[in-house]
């Protein structure tokens, strides 16, 4: 058997499946063209990172998809809390680079460089509040003569929470999804295509690519809900113009068109294009649609259930 990702044949036993969508992104759909150590990698260094995108965790959570051991993503870094009820903890971020550094209490604060300063309510407070501290976690007898200076007052600190979110991931995802799915329809003739052969490059070695680098393969992307009702993804392979294009829906909103081929031929000629859908329980439905008007309109009034 030939791997389609590294184009190498190796015996049936050194190959695995391969979901096209990842699994823990709620798909069942799976190819059986890419060898092990193939299918590892691309786990490693394309489907991990899509996963760990927070759009794309926002939406699992969503869609309540748990990932292969029963858990859903985590959104936020969960933090331990003091047990004491009279200092309560709040974690406290650097909006530049979003870590973590340390907790706003109700009567303490830690700043972004973490040095640590208390505000307190009253001097009653002061004793029991430099008690719940290590004497390595506060400088507390330079706060006392502070404090007793009148050099401390009230004051309010707002928590702010900073995320960037980066959306390269998922088209790295799109290119292996296109590519994965137009290989296991149009067959090994696909894979001596100009295309594929970049594509393979790209998935073999993708910290060596930036966005900028595969961009020029999206004919488009943007925000748009499916037509069908009750899916999860799709995924369909047709004629755009001179081009096959697989045009990819996630979670029902991320819709990526990407150009696989300028060779018409590797499809029949009365073959509009090949059509996946995956539903929301994650099981998936193939269609192939002719050229005739008439049934593709028959064929998407049955798939949006009027």
């Amino acid at each position: 058997m030939k791997c389609i990702i590294c184009n190498n044949d190796k015996e049936p036993s050194e190959f695995s499946k391969e979901h096209v969508i990842p699994e823990s992104a709620g798909s069942s759909y799976f190819i059986d063209t890419v060898c092990k150590d193939c299918n590892n990698l691309l786990g490693r260094t394309i489907d991990n990172k899509f996963l760990d995108n927070f759009f794309v965790k926002l939406y699992l959570s969503k869609f309540n998809i748990k990932n292969k051991k029963g858990k859903l993503p985590k959104l936020w870094t969960t933090l331990s809390a003091r047990k004491d009820s009279k200092i309560k903890g709040i974690p406290q971020y650097n909006p530049f680079n979003n870590k973590f550094n340390g907790w706003k209490y109700n009567n303490a604060i830690t700043d972004l460089k973490g040095k640590a300063h208390l505000v307190f309510d009253s001097k009653e407070d002061i004793e029991d509040v430099l008690r719940e501290f290590g004497d390595d976690e506060l400088p507390k007898d330079e706060i006392r003569k502070k404090f007793y200076e009148g050099d401390y007052s009230d004051e309010h600190q707002e928590l702010v929470l900073h995320r960037e979110v980066y959306l390269e991931e998922l088209f790295f995802e799109a290119i292996k999804i296109a590519y994965e799915f137009a290989s296991s329809i149009l067959g090994e003739n696909y894979l001596n295509d100009p295309f594929a052969i970049e594509f393979r490059e790209i998935l073999l070695n993708s910290s060596n690519y930036t966005f900028d680098d595969i961009n020029k393969y999206f004919f488009n992307f943007n925000y748009e809900d499916s037509i069908f009702k009750d899916t999860l993804h799709s995924i369909f392979l047709m004629r755009v113009e001179n081009s096959l294009v697989v045009s990819i829906n996630l979670f029902n909103c991320f819709v990526f068109s990407v150009e696989v081929s300028k060779n018409l031929n590797l499809i029949p000629k009365n073959l509009f294009g090949n059509f996946l859908l995956v539903n929301l329980d994650e099981s998936f439905s193939e269609f192939n649609i002719i050229g005739d008007d008439l049934k593709i309109l028959e064929l998407k009034d049955r798939l949006k259930g009027t």
